[in-house]
């Protein structure tokens, strides 16, 4: 295990992990569309978790043929927060995105939700 320091990216083949993606400011950068943003604004492939929804968004890159994606990965528990509310509760994933073929920022997601893998594996 690579113990990382909260909000300190991690790179991995072209893909960077991060908690969330601090803004100017230094909040979250959030959204309707954060996935976009983050590929559109970043300029290269993000993965993030935080707002406990699942957004994916791959942009082309005419030049040279690469894709770059925008990944929020939702959550990975069972509980509802009560501080989520109601709605907040309506909009969260609970699952995990298994990534394959991983390679220069590309890369392959399958999006499991919690009850598949309850259902599977228990």
């Amino acid at each position: 295990w690579k113990v990382v320091p909260f909000l300190e990216p991690l790179e991995i083949a072209g893909v960077n992990f991060i908690h969330h993606m601090p803004g100017k400011t230094g909040r979250a950068l959030a959204g309707v569309h954060l996935a976009r943003s983050l590929a559109t604004k970043m300029g290269q492939s993000v993965v993030v978790g935080h707002s406990h929804e699942y957004q994916h968004a791959v942009i082309g890159r005419p030049l040279s043929g690469t894709h770059c994606h925008g990944l929020v990965v939702g959550a990975y528990f069972e509980r509802m927060h009560e501080y989520a509310g109601i709605t907040g509760h309506n909009t969260q994933w609970h699952g995990l995105v298994l990534l394959s073929r991983v390679e220069a920022g590309d890369f392959d997601a399958q999006p499991i939700r919690l009850e598949t893998l309850k259902e599977r594996w228990g």
